[in-house]
């Protein structure tokens, strides 16, 4: 974790020009803008930003009017998203417990961050339980690749071992849209993104 942290922390500076113009990353732009559409509050809706960087993945929440709570392990991403309108920055791991109230969000996304966790379960109940009855959320997966998991050293998914994951219970599917995630040392990573919602407890 230490090491993750200290990656991003060295590339907080330039983390926007790399991941949207070197990366291609378009995840920021995608999901987010389909949860604003499953959102039916116009203006009311709180947001949880899970690993939210410098705060691109909220910029369609902001425009929205929304309340966003942001969460990432990185000081130096942190301090530059403190020059967006977040209701409330958090830095932490967002593998510990999360420090914010139970059932509490309209709705959650966690972008790009997936490939980097070791308990994954752990996670979506976590996330499960910070959303409110009928709330939503978006994950980017990559999808399944070996040469992505030998070459970049990130975990890759099929779509049947991501839904295994999932408390069905407490999240139900509402679609998955699959698209180009983004480059990394000459390798292409396909993301799958799930969204879902809590149902009623």
């Amino acid at each position: 974790m230490k090491r993750l942290r200290k990656r991003f922390d060295d590339v907080a500076a330039d983390y926007e020009r790399i991941v949207t113009e070197e990366a291609k990353y378009s995840a920021y732009v995608r999901v987010p803008a389909r949860i604003v559409e499953l959102l039916p509050l116009n203006g009311a809706a709180s947001v949880l930003d899970l690993a939210c960087g410098t705060g691109l993945s909220s910029l369609a929440f902001f425009d929205a009017g929304f309340d966003v709570t942001g969460v990432d392990l990185s000081p130096g991403m942190i301090e530059i998203a403190r020059q967006r309108p977040f209701r409330r920055l958090i830095c932490q791991s967002i593998e510990e417990d999360l420090d914010v109230p139970d059932a509490s969000f309209d709705a959650a996304v966690a972008l790009g961050v997936l490939e980097f966790i070791k308990r994954p379960g752990k996670l979506l109940n976590q996330i499960a339980g910070k959303l409110k009855a009928g709330g939503v959320c978006g994950l980017t997966v990559p999808q399944k690749s070996p040469s992505a998991e030998a070459n970049i050293g990130i975990h890759t998914y099929t779509h049947d071992e991501f839904m295994s994951l999932i408390d069905r219970r407490s999240l139900e599917l509402l679609e998955v849209e699959s698209f180009f995630g983004y480059t990394k040392h000459g390798e292409d990573v396909q993301y799958s993104a799930f969204f879902l919602r809590r149902t009623a407890a």
